[in-house]
């Protein structure tokens, strides 16, 4: 029974060892992803920034045309 526990544990060892090396390897391939998610990243903050400057200058042309209407509307 001893026996058996030991071979068990040298088999599980064995297969941990397995793992990590294998893991290892993979993990030399990979090649980071930082700079994809850093584009991704710049990306979205310069559409934020330009969706918001579009939506406040639609808002500006917006309420300068409204008095100028009125004051067409009161003229004639």
């Amino acid at each position: 029974m001893a026996s058996e526990d030991v071979n068990r544990s040298e088999s599980a060892m064995n297969k941990i060892v397995k793992f990590a090396e294998e893991a290892k390897l993979a993990r030399e391939d990979i090649k980071p992803t930082s700079y994809a998610a850093l584009s991704v990243c710049k990306s979205l903050f310069a559409g934020g920034v330009a969706g918001g400057l579009a939506v406040n200058s639609y808002r500006a042309r917006k309420r300068s045309s409204i008095p100028s209407a009125r004051r067409l509307k009161q003229n004639q």
